[in-house]
């Protein structure tokens, strides 16, 4: 798992979610110089609590060694992937500030050897890389720099544009307006040198009811479980108490949803041949 970060001062390079992505893109086209093949493997674009924007690139780091110009002697030395990407990335970001620059270049990647290896299972990649749109995820992660988006106001009745920092507009004087953002957040999650496999097959209703009720059963014989917090209140004074409780989880609940596992085209082959044979002896 590689962690790609920006310096303390990110402002100044990163002023919207476009230079992350040309920063990025740069990486990719130095990698493939550098090391001959090119950077492959998802990647999701997260926030930390100071604002800043940093990237996770799941991917299997190059192994050798490959050379590169010292930022400080300007000699050409041969360093590893690790020393690599720090003097690279600093490079790509290049804040004006040098200070800023020696920081970022010193504490501004990172490779978790521990966690690339959990995500060779696929399974717990697709859940690593989904977990931004559960409940329990950290809320600063997925919040956009107020820096990178801005707004303003339309008034409804004479069509002025003002900031949104007013409470009516400057000229009618008319309390309703439309908000108005400009900016964007860029995408918070792709992939390089990937390609997708996808194969649809249509069944009659029938068989997907069926084929929810085998699957919502799999997914119960699991006994998966996970812990919410109970709201209760005290009949006799009206308090509110909380406390901690163990339910079980529960896919299918519908007949509609996803499953996420290692042998996809297996289960589906399993999954299929039994309709099919159920579906024989039916009258």
């Amino acid at each position: 798992m590689v962690t790609l970060t920006y310096p303390g001062d990110w402002l100044t390079v990163a002023p919207d979610a476009e230079s992350v992505t040309e920063h990025f893109a740069a990486l990719a086209k130095r990698y493939a110089r550098a090391w001959g093949e090119e950077l492959i493997g998802p990647w999701k674009k997260e926030f930390q609590a100071r604002g800043a924007p940093h990237l996770h690139l799941s991917t299997t780091p190059p192994m050798g060694f490959t050379t590169i110009t010292d930022p400080d002697t300007g000699t050409r030395r041969e360093v590893d992937f690790k020393t690599w990407l720090s003097i690279t990335w600093a490079d790509i970001v290049a804040h004006p500030d040098h200070e800023q620059r020696r920081r970022h270049r010193a504490a501004g990647t990172g490779i978790d050897y521990a966690e690339g290896i959990k995500l060779t299972d696929p399974r717990r990649m697709a859940v690593y890389f989904a977990k931004y749109g559960t409940a329990g995820g950290k809320e600063y992660q997925h919040r956009v720099p107020e820096e990178w988006i801005s707004c303003y106001l339309v008034c409804e009745s004479c069509g002025r544009d003002y900031d949104s920092n007013r409470d009516e507009c400057p000229d009618c004087g008319h309390p309703d307006a439309e908000v108005v953002e400009q900016g964007s957040a860029g995408r918070f999650w792709g992939y390089r040198g990937l390609r997708p496999v996808l194969v649809a097959r249509h069944v009659t209703p029938q068989d997907g009811i069926r084929a929810g009720r085998i699957l919502r059963r799999w997914y119960r014989a699991k006994g998966l479980t996970r812990c919410v917090r109970r709201e209760r209140v005290d009949q006799a004074t009206g308090r509110v108490h909380y406390r901690t409780t163990t339910v079980r989880k529960q896919l299918f609940g519908d007949n509609r949803g996803f499953v996420t596992v290692n042998d996809a085209p297996a289960m589906a082959s399993q999954l299929g041949r039994h309709l099919t044979e159920t579906s024989a002896g039916d009258p």
